[in-house]
């Protein structure tokens, strides 16, 4: 080999180096944005409905809104890298403290959702009670 086409290869070799080092770098970075706690809602909490067929992308979006996530479009491109995951559940989801946005995920995958509780009491017909819980 020649001293010209050994210096290629280094450039190349050095090249390639330097990309996967930014890959690196790019990914870690994404990770760790994920992986961080976020909170920035006013109160003491937020409630975020997310309806029925609406996409992961709507969902991070509203999320974002209410300040429960930071990185919305970056929870969704980690969605398809990781090959597309649990569905999302609709519902109302409500968060006291702050999360980081794969803690927030999870949840939306389980289907932790809001439960409003009931009474219904003794003696009512079923057209009573569907006008009760319409209120």
């Amino acid at each position: 080999m020649n001293f010209v086409s050994r210096l290629a290869v280094r450039l190349v070799l050095g090249g390639l180096i330097v990309a996967l080092l930014v890959v690196a770098g790019g990914v870690s970075w994404a990770y760790l944005a994920l992986n961080r706690e976020h909170a920035a809602w006013d109160g003491a909490s937020v409630d975020v409905v997310v309806p029925q067929g609406i996409s992961a992308r709507e969902t991070f979006a509203r999320l974002a809104k209410a300040g429960v996530i930071r990185h919305p479009r970056l929870l969704a491109r980690w969605i398809a890298v990781r090959g597309g995951g649990g569905a999302i559940h609709a519902g109302e989801y409500r968060f006291e403290r702050p999360s980081s946005a794969f803690d927030v995920l999870s949840r939306l995958e389980r289907g932790d959702v809001l439960l409003h509780a009931v009474t219904i009491p003794e003696g009512l017909d079923l057209i009573e009670i569907a006008e009760r819980l319409e209120q």
